[in-house]
């Protein structure tokens, strides 16, 4: 649809806006009418004229932080903590961890 058509069906409707506010109201005071019908014309005449109650929503969010400087450190920590091959004198003769050589360069 248009924006302009659009602005002619606003125009329109609220050209008719005194009888759709009398209807309302008829509806909404005559005990003939069922309830729900009484009811959502009573709703409808206070959000005109009032607004619409506003609507109010919670939202609860988990976050997890993490100081990326502490995982860095206990990752190195980690690291340092595992045996790791000991390189021997300038040869760099790689020994296992059980002791034995295992090649040199």
């Amino acid at each position: 649809m248009s924006d302009a058509r659009a602005e002619e069906i606003k125009a329109l409707a609220r050209c008719h806006a005194e009888l759709a506010i009398d209807t309302l109201v008829e509806v909404a005071a005559d005990s003939d009418a069922k309830s729900a019908a009484r009811v959502a014309a009573a709703k409808t005449l206070l959000d005109r004229g009032f607004g619409a109650p506003e609507r109010k929503t919670e939202t609860k969010v988990d976050v997890t932080v993490i100081d990326q400087r502490q995982a860095h450190l206990s990752a190195l920590q980690q690291l340092a903590k595992r045996s790791a091959p000991v390189i021997e004198d300038a040869e760099f003769t790689e020994v296992r961890r059980d002791g034995n050589k295992l090649s040199s360069t």
